[in-house]
């Protein structure tokens, strides 16, 4: 069971070492690393992370441990890197072995923490010797560092964070902060490298503030990169300086005595005791609303990959969170389809014709199995995953090749190359045409709540669709075969326990499979769109649902709804995902302004 450090961390019980243990000697360490075959990951993978967790549960001396640890980030980051493909880009629910896979990379970022807070406890336990706090203050940005890196693991998995690693987040910040080497002000922009505990803290902050659930794998990577310049445009305020606005708008409480994230100051109450900090982001705020005032995304040519997730964080950051309707706990099933092309084939005229395809691997799933499955048998993983949600069972085992360019191949001694990565772009793939990811049919599916706006969904069963933030959804009408709600997948969270739950965000109460080709367009080919009619209600006009990437605003094209064609605009994208676009158009005959007619004046004649 793990001890309680000096600073109240988690830190595995020590052991005695073998004597003949590699990890007593950096120079054995060394030469071990460098039989690894790397050519082999998934044997790569294990020996690195069953070393690494015995190195973890030793005792040593402070200075082997350093220099054993340095020799331990090289792999540790190769395997890392490799094992990222495996899941970055995959659509949800992860095949078992993918999200072990996905667990595991989380894991060798918790692990590399316990080394760092190792070292901390170390350090406080020395008493012979004056307390480094220049060695001090590094070794907690490393710890923060990695648990930063842990939660990001956890976020592009779709899974919760794991217990005690907010508490040893806000531990290791309230004991650094008051110390740290760089206290940034807003808006500094000198160039100089950031690196101290305070800005280490806002960084991850920031990323837990960013709705990581409500966003796709590939903004989640964006958002993590970001932080580290939009901290710099945000503050921290401690007790002493705070006094609680009328206007709360860009405040987060962060209550360091928790083992949560930071919420909106709208949220709850200021804690009594005094170890809480309040993030600023107003000039975060006002810093991204000049860069999106530079640039119209909504009326860009082509999607613009920063700027709709931009706008996202600027909804999340300037407003406290609220429901627009009251949401209930009803449980009652649903017929769903998956997909823009799975939704409109069962809309048109020969949908329900079509044969339902057998659903495909997607690209998290792993490939030929072997004979051994280290993650299943090692005893290792039981000292940082009690809760045994690796363990599936009589699931294939594990099967890794690492990337096509090997940074280490033919260089075992060397520092590591910077690895290429390679992994499919699921964002960007042509999913609208093909049918891996849903068949022509209808899967049912149980809420566990709803509102007027949409619907909390179990995202669970045998072969069901996988899905990413912003597939589109259609939902049956009990009443009507033929008739579909629209949604979109708006949040979804893993758990152990329950499974995959889905957020859906009602679009349309109707819609209208329709055909719509580029004028600018030689061979003429039709794209499968949906038509969602005006809602007068809300004064929306109808819009286009279309293929991600495959209009601009401006162009022209024919719209064919059945018999009836005609020539349309497009005037502005409403919204783009990886898995549609959606645009507002006009009729172009209606756009071609007429000149003046006699009729015209007919007014006036008499007044002359």
């Amino acid at each position: 069971m793990a001890a309680q450090g000096p600073l109240g961390l988690r830190i595995p019980e020590q052991t005695q070492p073998s004597a003949d243990s590699f990890l007593l000697r950096p120079e054995k360490t060394r030469s071990w690393i460098a039989d690894l075959p790397l050519a082999n990951l998934g044997e790569t993978s294990r020996r690195v992370y069953k070393a690494f967790v015995e190195f973890n549960r030793i005792t040593l001396s402070a200075d082997t441990r350093a220099q054993v640890l340095r020799e331990f980030r090289e792999p540790i980051a190769y395997v890392e890197k490799n094992l990222r493909r495996h899941y970055i880009g995959a659509s949800f629910p992860l095949t078992r072995k993918s999200r072990k896979i996905a667990l595991l990379n989380r894991e060798l970022h918790a692990e590399m923490a316990i080394s760092q807070k190792i070292l901390i406890g170390g350090m406080f336990a020395d008493k012979a010797g004056q307390l480094d706090r220049e060695s001090l203050d590094h070794a907690i940005q490393q710890a923060l560092g990695h648990l930063r890196n842990t939660l990001l693991h956890s976020y592009l998995a779709y899974e919760p964070c794991p217990r005690h690693t907010w508490r040893e987040i806000h531990r290791l910040a309230a004991y650094g902060l008051p110390n740290s080497a760089y206290v940034s002000q807003p808006g500094q922009s000198d160039g100089q490298d950031f690196n101290g505990i305070h800005e280490t803290y806002t960084r991850i902050l920031l990323l837990a503030l960013s709705g990581p659930y409500k966003l796709r794998q590939r903004e989640i990577l964006s958002v993590n990169e970001g932080v580290d310049e939009w901290s710099r445009h945000t503050r921290l305020l401690d007790p002493s300086e705070f006094r609680k606005p009328e206007d709360v708008t860009g405040l987060f409480l962060a209550d360091l005595a928790s083992d949560g994230p930071p919420q909106h100051l709208s949220l709850g109450s200021i804690p009594q005791h005094k170890q809480w900090v309040v993030l600023n982001t107003k000039g975060l705020i006002e810093h991204v609303r000049d860069k999106l005032d530079t640039r119209d995304a909504s009326t860009s040519g082509r999607g613009d990959l920063n700027a709709a997730p931009m706008q996202k964080l600027l909804q999340i950051w300037s407003g406290a969170p609220a429901r627009r309707h009251p949401r209930t706990n009803l449980n009652f099933q649903l017929k769903i389809a998956v997909g823009l092309n799975a939704i409109w084939g069962l809309l048109s005229a020969d949908g329900k014709d079509k044969e339902p395809e057998a659903p495909t691997p997607h690209s998290g799933a792993i490939k030929k199995p072997s004979d051994r499955d280290w993650l299943e048998q090692t005893d290792m993983l039981q000292h940082t995953l009690k809760s045994g949600f690796l363990k599936t069972g009589d699931d294939e085992a594990l099967s890794l090749t690492p990337l096509d360019d090997d940074p280490w191949q033919g260089n075992t001694r060397g520092p590591i190359a910077p690895i290429v990565d390679t992994r499919p772009q699921q964002d960007t793939l042509d999913v609208w045409s093909s049918h891996d990811r849903s068949s022509f049919e209808t899967r049912v599916f149980r809420t566990f709540d709803e509102s007027a706006s949409g619907y909390g969904v179990n995202w669970t069963g045998e072969n069901i669709p996988h899905v990413t933030i912003g597939e589109l959804i259609g939902i049956q009408s009990p009443a009507h075969e033929k008739q579909y709600d629209l949604a979109t997948v708006r949040w979804m969270q893993n758990t152990p326990k329950d499974g995959l739950k889905l957020g859906m965000e009602l679009l349309a109460r109707t819609v209208q499979a329709v055909e719509v080709s580029r004028e600018q367009d030689k061979l003429k080919q039709s794209q499968h769109c949906l038509l969602l009619p005006e809602r007068k209600a809300s004064s929306s006009p109808p819009s286009l649902m279309c293929p991600p990437l495959r209009f601009q605003v401006g162009e022209t094209a024919r719209l064919k709804d059945g018999d009836k064609e005609s020539r349309i605009r497009f005037t502005r994208r409403l919204e783009e995902t990886g898995a549609f676009s959606q645009f507002l158009f006009a009729p172009v005959d209606k756009e071609k302004k007429q000149g003046p007619s006699d009729s015209d004046f007919d007014s006036i004649w008499s007044e002359l």
